[in-house]
């Protein structure tokens, strides 16, 4: 590590940095001391900075002491992917890491040997894997993990690798096709592991189907023993039923008879009490007469 990598001196670089520019017009600022030079643009920054994420850097700026800014060519890398790597290390910038920048963060990282920046790159992966929940649609989703698991498998994130996995088991074919080249793009081993188990999963699926089946089968065979009992209680019922119905029938005719019995002695008895009325007046006519006759002799005599 270089000498000076001291807090005090990242502390005070870092109030400048804030007061200063940044690299948009590519030129000194805040007491950069080197000068990296990526396809035809020119990075002015700090060792001190660099050193302090990066062993690489730092044994190669040990070559360059002194107060003359060195400039040193890095070939075969873009310029605005590693504007956008300095922004996500320099403390002033603290630059979001995006899914589409993760990628070339991570061969950086490897590169210069910066296991902080793997970790930072690691744990937002890991937050994207959990944040892109289902709701959004299933081929962006899809397509998101894919991405995941491609980097994963990549830099040794085995947990992350695991997790990806495990949800792309239970994405159809058809899916997966459709975020091509993505799924190319995932190891061979991995993707014979998918297949595997999304095999074992559609085996365990056919052994539920045919389990369903058979239950289905059986409760068909119930249902139509049940079929048979109703239409069998039915029958006794339609049997009863005609049974009530001729005994409804004689009792009807019974309270008909009952009802016609009824008038007739109705009427007996209205005959009766005639017939005692007429008696009782003969009954008193005779008494008269007998009391005249009984009368009649008494004044004969």
């Amino acid at each position: 590590m270089l000498a000076f990598c001291t807090l005090s001196h990242v502390s005070s670089l870092a109030c400048e940095m804030e007061e200063e520019s940044d690299f948009s017009h590519f030129s000194p600022w805040a007491v950069s001391d080197i000068i990296l030079k990526v396809e035809d643009v020119q990075f002015h920054v700090h060792k001190t900075i660099l050193a302090l994420w990066s062993s690489v850097f730092s044994s190669m700026f040990q070559n360059f002491k002194g107060r003359r800014r060195h400039c040193i060519p890095l070939p075969d890398k873009s310029a605005e992917e590693f504007r956008v790597f300095l922004e996500v290390i320099y403390p002033n910038f603290q630059r979001k890491i995006k899914l589409k920048s993760c990628t070339f963060l991570l061969e950086y990282a490897r590169e210069y040997m910066m296991e902080t920046l793997t970790e930072k790159c690691k744990t937002y992966l890991e937050e994207k894997f959990l944040k892109n929940t289902p709701t959004k649609a299933q081929e962006s989703r899809v397509s998101v993990v894919v991405k995941i698991l491609v980097l994963a498998q990549e830099y040794g994130f085995s947990q992350l690798e695991a997790n990806c996995i495990k949800e792309l088991v239970t994405v159809e074919f058809s899916t997966l096709g459709k975020v091509h080249p993505g799924y190319e793009n995932i190891s061979r081993d991995n993707r014979l592991l998918i297949l595997e188990r999304r095999a074992l999963n559609l085996e365990k699926d056919l052994e539920q189907t045919m389990e369903d089946l058979e239950n289905t089968k059986e409760d068909l065979k119930q249902a139509k023993e049940d079929l048979k009992q109703t239409k069998k209680d039915l029958e006794q019922t339609k049997g009863g039923l005609e049974s009530t119905k001729g005994v409804l029938k004689r009792t009807r005719k019974d309270l008909k008879q009952t009802a016609e019995d009824l008038e007739n002695t109705k009427a007996d008895l209205k005959q009766t009490k005639e017939d005692l009325e007429q008696s009782q007046i003969r009954e008193e006519e005779a008494k008269h007469i007998v009391q005249r006759n009984a009368l009649w002799n008494s004044l004969s005599l």
